[in-house]
C-alpha cells in the first residue's frame, strides 16, 4: 500500500499546541535567556519537551525554570543517554495531519562533533515520548533550509547541492523528491549555491499569508540604523555579502510576491547573521503573533518590531544576545511540534 504523505507544517498556521527544544549544561549560558524570555511567553497550555542528555541536565533546566518562574509542570523531559547539541530544528521537519503527526528525519551525513551526530538520533526519542511517528527521508536536509508558508516550501539552490548525485540524480529529481516529502510545491531560490544567501532559509527568509514575504536585508538595516549595523561585530556588508540577499528579494518579487524587507547584518562568520526572520509565528486567538528574536542592538531591534507591526503582527520580543554568534537564533532552538 502507498504511504499517505502528509503536508510539511506551516510556520505560521494555527496557535502552538507542542514545541520542542535541546537544552544542554554546556550551551545553557548561551540559550539560557532566549529559552527564559520564550518560555514565559508562551500561552501556559503549550506542552513542552525538552531533550536532554541525561538527570544531570535535566536537573539544571528544572533549576532554571524555577528561577525563571516557568512552572516546571509545563515541561516534560526526553532523554537520549547521548549527548546532543542545542539545535532543535536541524535534524526533522514535521509534516501535520488529523491523527499522528511524522518527524522526516533526514539522511546521515558525517559530522566531526559527537553531539552533532547524535542529533540525528534525537528526532526518534523525541516521537516515541511526544507519540509521533518518526521516518527518515530519502533526502539530505537540515531543518533549517526548508520554510513553509503559503501552502509552498521554500528551499534554495544550497538544499539541491546537497542531495544532487547523493540522494537525487538532477536538480529536477531533487525537487521531485522534496515536493512529494513535504506534500507542497516547492519553490526554489537560486541556480547555483551562492546566488541567494549560502545558509539555512529560515535565516533570512519568512512568509506570511497572502503572497506576503519578509526578506532579510542589510540595505534594509543600513537604511534604518546604519551605525548599529556597521558596529555589530564582525559585520560584513561589502557588496560581495550584500549581493545575495538582493538577489533573493529579486527572485520573489519577479516571481509575484510581496517583498517586505526586514534588517540583517551578516558577518564574517558565514553562519552567524543579526536576522529578524528567525522568528516562531502563530495565530492564537484571532491575534497573529511573533517571537521575535532581540539582540539588544536597540536601533535595530526597533526598526524590526515596526516592520513586523506593520506587517499586521503583534510582537513577543526575545532575547537572542547570546546565544546568535554561535550561528542561529530563536527559531533555530524551538522546533513546533503540533498546531491547534
Amino acid at each position: 500500500m502507498r504511504r499517505r504523505l502528509l503536508p510539511a507544517l506551516a510556520a505560521a498556521a494555527g496557535a502552538l499546541a507542542e514545541v520542542a527544544l535541546h537544552f544542554t549544561v554546556e550551551a545553557a549560558g548561551a540559550t539560557g535567556p532566549t529559552y527564559r524570555d520564550f518560555l514565559r511567553a508562551l500561552a501556559p497550555d503549550v506542552r513542552v519537551r525538552a531533550v536532554v542528555e541525561d538527570e544531570t541536565a535535566a536537573s539544571e533546566f528544572r533549576r532554571r525554570l524555577a528561577r525563571w518562574g516557568v512552572p516546571e509542570g509545563r515541561v516534560r523531559f526526553v532523554t537520549t543517554g547521548y549527548p546532543i547539541t542545542t539545535w532543535a530544528r536541524d535534524r526533522f521537519l514535521v509534516r501535520e495531519g488529523a491523527g499522528r503527526g511524522e518527524l522526516l528525519v533526514p539522511q546521515w551525513e558525517a559530522r566531526a562533533r559527537p553531539a552533532r551526530a547524535n542529533d540525528w538520533h534525537a528526532p526518534f526519542a523525541l516521537a516515541r515520548a511526544a507519540g509521533l511517528e518518526a521516518r527518515l527521508a530519502p533526502l539530505r536536509f537540515d531543518g533549517g533550509d526548508v520554510v513553509v508558508g503559503g501552502g509552498v516550501a521554500f528551499v534554495s539552490a544550497s538544499l539541491l547541492e546537497k542531495n544532487v548525485g547523493v540522494t537525487a540524480p538532477t536538480r529536477g529529481a531533487a525537487l521531485d523528491a522534496l515536493a512529494r516529502e513535504l506534500g507542497r510545491p516547492v519553490e526554489c531560490l537560486g541556480r547555483t549555491r551562492g546566488e541567494v544567501p549560502d545558509h539555512h532559509m529560515g535565516m533570512y527568509l519568512a512568509p506570511l499569508a497572502g503572497g506576503r514575504v519578509l526578506v532579510g536585508s542589510p540595505d534594509a538595516a543600513l537604511r534604518a540604523a546604519p551605525d548599529a549595523a556597521r558596529r555589530v561585530a564582525g559585520a560584513d556588508l561589502s557588496e560581495r555579502a550584500v549581493r545575495p540577499f538582493r538577489r533573493a528579494a529579486e527572485i520573489l518579487a519577479r516571481r509575484g510576491y510581496e517583498v517586505l524587507e526586514l534588517p540583517l547584518v551578516p558577518t564574517t562568520n558565514p553562519h552567524a547573521y543579526v536576522t529578524y526572520n528567525n522568528v516562531i509565528l502563530e495565530t492564537h486567538g484571532g491575534r497573529r503573533i511573533v517571537y521575535l528574536p532581540r539582540y539588544g542592538l536597540a536601533e535595530l531591534d526597533r526598526a524590526a518590531r515596526r516592520a513586523w507591526e506593520a506587517a499586521g503582527l503583534r510582537v513577543r520580543p526575545v532575547d537572542v544576545s547570546r546565544v546568535w554568534r554561535r550561528g542561529g537564533s530563536l527559531r533555530c532552538l524551538v522546533h513546533v511540534l503540533r498546531r491547534r
